[in-house]
């Protein structure tokens, strides 16, 4: 069974949740968790986890990295001449 069926939900609008697009709301996410077979709390969790992840990769570097990223850069410049 698909998960747009089991859900109740428009494929297109789960689409939109994938990427998303909506504010979905308590209840959706509820019916969502339901037909995937898993609690709701997972689904929070791992978007918890890949928001953390990603706020990871946008981090502002520290001085020391910044450092660390001009040395690099500079005795890479100095072997290639």
């Amino acid at each position: 069974m698909e998960l747009a069926e089991a859900s109740g939900l428009q494929p297109t609008y789960l689409s939109d949740i994938e990427r998303g697009v909506p504010n979905p709301s308590y209840e959706l996410l509820t019916g969502l968790a339901e037909a995937l077979g898993v609690k709701l709390s997972e689904i929070v969790a791992s978007c918890r986890a890949r928001l953390a992840a990603a706020a990871n990769r946008r981090a502002v570097p520290t001085v020391a990295q910044c450092r660390a990223r001009v040395e690099i850069s500079l005795s890479l410049s100095l072997s290639l001449d």
